[in-house]
C-alpha cells in the first residue's frame, strides 16, 4: 500500500511541476508556455522567416514592447537558440497562426555569458520575461528566395524597360552613357552620386539629397556585394539604374528600413574615377552611409 501511494504521490508531483498555478506547462528543454491556440502544420525551424505580433513584459505585467502599439509585426529569422529554454526554443514550437505565452527567467536572458546587456534595474532577479506571442506569417528560406524574384520579375515587367541580368541576378540599364569615360574596376576609388529604394518605391536613402556625393573603395567588405558588381559596369560620367538582389544586398537580415530578403533599386552616378594605382598609398577608405551602401 505504501509503495502505490509513493507511486501516486511521484506522479502527482511530476504534474505539478510541468503545469504551474498560472496554466503553464514546461517543455523539455525548461521553457514555461502556454499555447491559447494551436494550428496544424509544420513547426517553424531554424532558417525560416517569420512575421510575429508580440508582448513582452514582465511578470508585474509592465510592458516593455508591444507590437501591436507599434502598429508593424517583428520580423527576423529563427536562429540557433542561446540556452535552453530561449525564445527561439520558444518559436520552434508554433507554426502559421499559433498564439502563445512563454516565461523566461529574467537572469537567462541578461546573462553576461551570452554577451546580453545588463539586467536595468527595474526587473528583479529570479523573475521572468513574459512574451505573448501571435504568429502572423511563416516563410523558408527557398520561399522568400522565391518571392523576391517574382517581385525582381514582376517590377522589371511593369517598368517596360530593357533591364540587363548579370550571371548574380543583377539588374541593370545604363541611363546616360560616356563611352569615353575611365571604366571602374576592381580596388578603385569612385565618387558616386546615389539614390536608393526599395521595389514599392520607398525612398531609403541618397546622397543626392543631401547634395554630398559619395567616395568609396570598389572592393569586398566596403560596401555591399551589389554595389561592387554594379559600379564595374559603370564608366566615369555614366548614370544606370539597378536592380539588387537580397543576396547582393542585406539578405535574410535586412538593414534599418530595409526588411529582410529585400531586393534594392539604386539609381548611381559616377562622379569620379581614381584609379588603384594612384589611391594605393591614400589613408583608409571614407565610412560608407548608415544605410544602403554599408557591407553586411
Amino acid at each position: 500500500m505504501k509503495v502505490k501511494f509513493a507511486v501516486v504521490a511521484l506522479a502527482l508531483s511530476a504534474i505539478l511541476f510541468a503545469c504551474n498555478k498560472d496554466g503553464y506547462k514546461k517543455s523539455d528543454s525548461g521553457l514555461l508556455y502556454k499555447i491559447y491556440n494551436e494550428n496544424s502544420g509544420e513547426k517553424i525551424k531554424e532558417g525560416d522567416f517569420v512575421k510575429v505580433n508580440l508582448i513582452y513584459k514582465t511578470d508585474s505585467d509592465s510592458v516593455l514592447l508591444n507590437t501591436y502599439k507599434m502598429g508593424r509585426p517583428y520580423e527576423f529569422i529563427v536562429q540557433k537558440s542561446m540556452f535552453k529554454g530561449d525564445m527561439m526554443d520558444a518559436f520552434k514550437m508554433l507554426t502559421k497562426g499559433d498564439s502563445a505565452s512563454f516565461k523566461i527567467l529574467a537572469d537567462s536572458i541578461f546573462s553576461p555569458k551570452f554577451g546580453m546587456q545588463k539586467m536595468p534595474p527595474f526587473i528583479k532577479s529570479g523573475s521572468y520575461l513574459v512574451f505573448v506571442v501571435k504568429v502572423v506569417d511563416v516563410k523558408t528560406k527557398v520561399a522568400m528566395e522565391a518571392e523576391a524574384t517574382k517581385a525582381v520579375d514582376k517590377f522589371v515587367a511593369d517598368s517596360k524597360l530593357a533591364f540587363n541580368k548579370t550571371n548574380s541576378g543583377l539588374r541593370y540599364l545604363v541611363t546616360v552613357p560616356a563611352p569615353a569615360g575611365t571604366p571602374v574596376k576592381l580596388g578603385d576609388t569612385v565618387k558616386v552620386h546615389y539614390t536608393g529604394k526599395l521595389l514599392d518605391g520607398t525612398k531609403f536613402d541618397s546622397s543626392v539629397d543631401r547634395k554630398q556625393p559619395f567616395e568609396l573603395p570598389v572592393q569586398k567588405g566596403m560596401v555591399i556585394d551589389g554595389w561592387v558588381e554594379a559600379l564595374q559596369l559603370l564608366k566615369k560620367g555614366e548614370s544606370a539604374t539597378f536592380i539588387i538582389p537580397a543576396k547582393l544586398a542585406y539578405g535574410e537580415m535586412g538593414n534599418g528600413p530595409i526588411p529582410p530578403n529585400s531586393p534594392l533599386v539604386f539609381d548611381l552616378q559616377v562622379l569620379d574615377v581614381k584609379p588603384a594605382k594612384a589611391t594605393a598609398s591614400a589613408p583608409a577608405a571614407a565610412q560608407a552611409p548608415a544605410t544602403a551602401p554599408a557591407s553586411k
